[in-house]
Order: C-alpha cells, then sequence, then structure tokens
C-alpha cells in the first residue's frame, strides 16, 4: 500500500517527488478543458483517475481525477466539462462524498473542488454557490476557470 494514499496503483496517472508541472486532460476527450498545477515547491503528488477506477459502475456520479497533495495533506477533486455547471458540481460532490472517508485516515485536512469548464457562466449557479459551502465544510474551497484551470502547489 502506498504511504500516501489507499488506493490500487492502477489508478495513479502520476506520482512524483520532482514533477514540476502536473496536466491533466479529459480521459474520455468529450472536452477540452484541462488541469495544471505548477509544483514549484517540488512537494509529492500523485494524481489518480476516479471517473473508471477508483469508482467504477453507472450507479454514482464520477469526477475525472483526485490530485493529492502528499506533503501538504491537501486534496484536489478535478472535473474537466463542458458547459454543464450543476453536472460538474453533483459529480464533485458526490466523488468527494465516495473517496474522502478513505484518505482522512492518511491525514487529509483539506479538500477542494477544481471546475475546468468549456464555457464557464457569468453568473455562480445555486449547485456552484453549495459545493463552495460543502468544500468550506471540510477546510477547502471551490473554484472554477474557463476551459484551463492554471493553479500553483
Amino acid at each position: 500500500m502506498n504511504p500516501c494514499h489507499p488506493f490500487d496503483q492502477k489508478c495513479e496517472v502520476y506520482q512524483d517527488y520532482q514533477r514540476s508541472t502536473i496536466k491533466l486532460k479529459d480521459p474520455k476527450g468529450a472536452s477540452k478543458s484541462t488541469y495544471t498545477a505548477t509544483n514549484k515547491s517540488k512537494t509529492v503528488i500523485v494524481s489518480l483517475c476516479v471517473d473508471g477506477c477508483l469508482m467504477k459502475g453507472n450507479h454514482l456520479k464520477k469526477c475525472d481525477f483526485l490530485v493529492l497533495n502528499c506533503t501538504e495533506k491537501t486534496a484536489h477533486f478535478i472535473e474537466l466539462k463542458g458547459r454543464d455547471v450543476n453536472e460538474a458540481c453533483a459529480q464533485l460532490i458526490s466523488s468527494i462524498k465516495e473517496l474522502y472517508p478513505k484518505i482522512k485516515p492518511f491525514g487529509y485536512n483539506s479538500v477542494y473542488a477544481k471546475l475546468a469548464l468549456s464555457r464557464a457562466p457569468q453568473v455562480p449557479t445555486k449547485a456552484y454557490l453549495d459545493l463552495k459551502n460543502h468544500m468550506k465544510s471540510l477546510n477547502g474551497d471551490a473554484a472554477f476557470q474557463q476551459k484551463k484551470f492554471t493553479e500553483f502547489f
């Protein structure tokens, strides 16, 4: 078992100590949205595929990826989507409810939801505001960006 997480290593997209950039694309190719994180502090980062690996079957909504900062103990749930903000929020909440209890014993104390949308709404939707409130209860936050979600660790 990986000391950073309890999941099957077959679901890992990256596990790296030195990778300076983590870039994730929609695994199904349905969206042109991307997620990029620059690992300036060279912390241990693990990227895991959620949809079809950590969570299988059609009975639950699933986000695309889970990025774990093993050094800082933060979890980042990633959804790469077209336009449907409400569906993206539902996928993120479902994935967090399913997977967070499994990583919490590993010391993860902050959870973040990240949406990369091909077309971002002008005004935040109720589903997005509900997602933000849910993230606050997990000592985190939610954020969205249009097409290319970029952040720094």
